[in-house]
């Protein structure tokens, strides 16, 4: 992730970053409309537990579980347009 190879770069450098700051950095760089209770998900694991790992992997799941009720989603949609396309073409031979 950018924010992760951004921090490591800084640290090749001789700077140190916390990994706090590094884990808050990526955590306010998620999109809200896709990360909304995410974050707030995110914010009542205990601080011990919000390592850069445990947020990459969590961050992993929630794309594929987004990306799966998204393609669900346009599956239920294209079914119901060719249900509808059907609909229409059989009342049109009907009339």
């Amino acid at each position: 992730m950018e924010v992760e190879n951004l921090a490591r770069n800084v640290h090749d450098m001789g700077v140190s970053i916390h990994k706090t700051t590094t884990v808050t950095n990526i955590v306010s760089c998620l999109p809200e409309d896709k990360f909304h209770a995410f974050k707030k998900a995110w914010n009542s694991i205990p601080d011990a537990n919000q390592t850069v790992n445990m947020l990459m992997a969590s961050v992993r799941k929630e794309e594929l579980t987004n990306k799966t009720e998204e393609d669900l989603d346009n599956e239920t949609k294209s079914q119901a347009f060719a249900y509808a396309a059907s609909n229409k073409e059989q009342s049109n031979r009907n009339n």
